[in-house]
């Protein structure tokens, strides 16, 4: 049951609609993550429980909760380094006129994600989506990494 309510919880938080408004009816969810509308159920009461979705009583569809929003704020205020880094990336930006990123490597998943950027002053510039995972073959920053990386991972 863990493993179907965390693919309900991701499949929310990465949809590209805005999560604080956005309802989402227990077939829908399904078929988004592949499950049956009965598990979907199952896992929305279970996570509905811990207050981490809510049922809205009028239309009968879920969305994100209030306590998941809580532990959202809770985990990004403490995990400040993108704030750290700020500047240093506002440096090096300055220095050479070039994006420049935070990424942050997870070994376990084998990808990279950016989770600070400060642009450069090019008109046409990299644009880099901040907080989503990318192979870490794809791009300089992730072949930088896999340079440093023990040769077993």
């Amino acid at each position: 049951m863990f493993g179907k309510a965390l693919r309900v919880l991701w499949w929310i938080v990465d949809s590209k609609s805005d999560v604080l408004d956005k309802e989402w009816g227990v077939r829908e969810l399904g078929e988004a993550v592949h499950l049956s509308p009965a598990s979907v159920h199952r896992v929305l009461t279970m996570l509905a429980s811990y207050g981490l979705v809510q049922r809205n009583p009028r239309s009968g569809q879920y969305q994100i909760g209030a306590e998941f929003i809580r532990l959202a704020l809770r985990l990004t205020s403490r995990y400040s380094i993108g704030n750290v880094a700020t500047t240093a990336l506002k440096d090096l930006a300055a220095k050479w006129n070039e994006i420049a990123l935070l990424g942050v490597y997870d070994s376990c998943r084998m990808e990279v994600m950016f989770i600070a950027a400060v642009n450069s002053n090019h008109v046409l510039r990299y644009i880099v989506p901040l907080n989503e995972w990318f192979p870490v073959y794809a791009g300089a920053t992730g072949l930088s990494i896999m340079a440093f990386l023990p040769k077993e991972e």
